[in-house]
């Protein structure tokens, strides 16, 4: 009557660590869509909209757009010219507004690899958060908007 069996133990400690997993895995959900919850796609109507330096916060990442439709990168997620890559980018090409104004499409002097395999080009997302206009390193995260918001330079 009080024997127990070895294999009940195991049973529900792996109960515990599926519903441990299932809950950190909602957390982490919820997390995401809160950053996310007050991001939405905009548009710029003009190409001078972005013109400037665009910082990451807490980091010494910077791009720099300039009139005559060049840019400049510093430390810029690698991801944004491939979706697989780590590390960062350091460089400058060209960039054009995008689909219809919700975007910025970048094409690099010296990409890194891989990125001429895209079927789209590399491109950060104009979004509006709360506070004014950013430019997104969009996720490829199921319901994740963006990686890392870009902020205007001057604004603090």
């Amino acid at each position: 009557m009080g024997e127990r069996r070895p294999g009940r133990r195991w049973r529900r400690a792996a109960v515990v660590v599926v519903v441990l997993g299932v809950t950190a895995g909602g957390i982490a959900h919820w997390v995401a869509d809160r950053l996310d919850a007050d991001v939405e796609f905009t548009e710029v109507s003009s190409p001078a909209a972005l013109v400037g330096i665009w910082r990451l916060d807490d980091t010494d990442t910077r791009i720099r757009f300039t009139a005559d439709r060049r840019f400049t990168a510093t430390g810029l997620p690698a991801e944004v010219f491939t979706p697989s890559a780590d590390g960062t980018f350091a460089g400058g090409g060209s960039w054009r507004v995008g689909d219809g104004g919700r975007s910025v499409d970048l094409k690099a002097d010296d990409p890194p690899p891989g990125t001429d395999a895209l079927a789209e080009p590399p491109s950060l997302g104009v979004v509006r958060n709360g506070d004014g206009l950013w430019l997104c390193v969009l996720s490829g995260s199921p319901g994740v908007l963006c990686d890392y918001l870009l902020r205007r330079a001057d604004d603090t």
